[in-house]
């Protein structure tokens, strides 16, 4: 949820390097950073990756089987209210099939991304604020950041708020959407130290004292009433959002937490679920950068698996019987070059293992250009981004062994003056109503459309023992069983821009049967189309593209 907030982050860094003469000769061109105004000089391009020099094998071993996957989804922050509520009901349909749909065109390729989880904002109430919630409408697009809450001041409810948001939770319903998430991001502004949405830059919650069990009682309100009068029944519970930020401009809903105040919320929502015998999980705590997870460090919400689930810990809520042992963290500012990725997410994924948790990644947009940088002013080819997103959701599934991924925002408006479209899934049109997918949906497709909850994940190797590091920036190939053993589903991204001649084989030596390919390239129109068939274990994947193979395995 940082949107442009990283630029500002790491531009003196960038200034930095230009100033020392770290940057490589090959940068050559000065552009302006669009966030400080000043000049820079652009990062270099990638070097050239080379052709194959033959067909590239990867093993397949299925009897080394790793995660259960639950799934792969996104959020309806903040477009979803207002397109669901204002849209043609014809509309709304379109881009819920989009969104959600299984089913196939008529010449087999999708017709949707096919999520399987989908996240629904708790407002805070600061819609009804206007001007004076501090978030500020002249901000070009951000206007859609205030929310509606339901909850009064009174105390009473008004459970037609949301409306387009209900509306959506309703249609990913009806396309065979099982798991839901409910997630606040901001207590109702009422209840809040400042009045607003907005924090005031303290390090604390921002939540008045005797309202601790007033929030966890109106959390706690929301999930028991869309299980009673809606009929979704939320899986998680997110009470907190990306706690170590101070949450004090003026953009958009938030507030910080310590690990302290986390661990009081969580005992009073826990005492709630049990007590209404409510099923959700409390899912903690969607921190904003993987390494809060597990590193120490001065911010106020460090360390998080320890704290969390360290017995000796004075936070520790590891034995409430509704916190989730999946932890849920946000993948910004970790998704640089191939090293940095694979790195902290093996850090993480020991952290994890020393307490027996699973992770989840529950929110990731590009704030990055999709090769580590930040500043790049030329527009970004709609298929780097593409492969960007890919291959981080691959480094997640298999280094960090993530049980689901799920990007930020399913529909926004274009943010980038610059033309990329790498902050959504979907873009929304504003000269008129409509929307446009963009390649980061069906990047995300070659993996929620086919890997479905339950499928587990098999591990893969090279056959040339090429390093993880180098292959990163060649070819990824990540394999799923179906629970029943009967289909075997594979994900190959292609970043050479050469056709690769892929092999795939088992360990077992079974051989593999003729399979179904669906294909994304650089060109306009090819977005999870229906490929050539997988046949004798052999495909050949077109330069610069992400393939997934659909195998009957009986």
């Amino acid at each position: 949820m940082r949107f442009f907030r990283v630029a500002r982050r790491l531009f003196p860094s960038v200034c930095l390097l230009a100033a020392l003469g770290l940057c490589a000769p090959a940068c050559g061109q000065t552009v302006t950073d669009p966030f400080a105004g000043a000049a820079v000089e652009a990062p270099p391009d990638l070097p050239p990756i080379p052709a194959p020099e033959g067909p590239v094998t990867f093993v397949i071993h299925p009897e080394r089987r790793a995660q259960t996957l639950d799934g792969f989804g996104a959020s309806d922050a903040w477009q979803i209210n207002l397109v669901g509520r204002d849209w043609p009901v014809p509309l709304r349909e379109e881009l819920a099939r989009v969104l959600f749909s299984r089913e196939l065109a008529s010449d087999g390729s999708p017709l949707g991304a096919g999520l399987s989880i989908w996240r629904f904002y708790v407002g805070a109430g600061s819609a009804a604020q206007g001007a004076a919630s501090g978030i500020r409408p002249e901000i070009p697009g951000e206007y859609h950041t205030r929310t509606e809450g339901f909850l009064n001041p009174d105390g009473t409810y008004d459970w037609s708020r949301q409306a387009g948001q209900r509306w959506f939770l309703q249609a990913a319903k009806r396309h065979g959407v099982e798991h839901f998430v409910a997630f606040g991001v901001s207590p109702p502004v009422h209840l809040t130290r400042t009045g607003t949405a907005n924090n005031n830059n303290e390090p604390r919650a921002n939540l008045k004292e005797e309202h601790f069990d007033d929030y966890a009682r109106f959390l706690a309100d929301v999930v028991d009433r869309f299980r009673d009068r809606e009929g979704i029944t939320f899986r998680e519970l997110s009470p907190v959002n990306e706690p170590q930020w101070r949450w004090s401009g003026g953009r958009q809903e938030g507030s910080p937490w310590t690990n302290a105040e986390i661990a009081r919320l969580a005992r009073l929502l826990d005492a709630e679920l049990r007590q209404r015998r409510l099923p959700a999980k409390i899912e903690l705590s969607e921190a904003g950068d993987l390494q809060f997870i597990y590193k120490p460090g001065d911010n106020h919400a460090a360390d998080q698996a320890r704290a969390f689930f360290d017995r000796a810990s004075p936070d520790y809520v590891g034995d409430l019987r509704h916190v989730s042992r999946t932890i849920a963290a946000h993948g910004y500012f970790t998704d640089g070059r191939p090293a940095q990725i694979i790195r902290i997410r093996r850090e993480l994924r020991a952290a994890l293992d020393q307490r027996e948790l699973d992770y989840a990644m529950t929110e990731y947009c590009l704030l990055r250009d999709g090769v580590g940088q930040t500043t790049r002013e030329r527009p970004i080819p709609h298929i780097d981004s593409a492969l960007h997103l890919a291959r981080l959701i691959h480094c997640d599934l298999v280094f960090a062994r993530a049980r689901s991924w799920q990007f930020w925002t399913a529909l926004d408006l274009q943010k980038n003056p610059s033309g990329d479209l790498r902050y959504i899934l979907v873009r929304r049109l504003t000269d008129r109503d409509g929307f446009e997918p963009t390649k980061l949906l069906w990047s995300l497709g070659h993996f929620s459309r086919f890997v479905r909850p339950g499928y587990v994940r098999l591990e893969t190797t090279r056959a040339d023992d090429l390093d993880e590091v180098t292959a990163a920036e060649r070819e990824l190939v990540s394999a799923y069983l179906r629970p029943d053993g009967g289909e075997l589903v594979v994900v190959a991204i292609n970043w050479r821009p050469h056709a690769v001649p892929l092999r795939l084989t088992l360990t077992n030596r079974r051989t593999l049967p003729v399979g179904r390919s669906y294909v994304t390239t650089a060109d306009a129109a090819t977005n999870l189309r229906r490929g050539p068939d997988f046949t004798d274990g052999a495909l050949e994947l077109a330069p610069r593209s992400i393939v997934t193979c659909v195998i009957p395995l009986r």
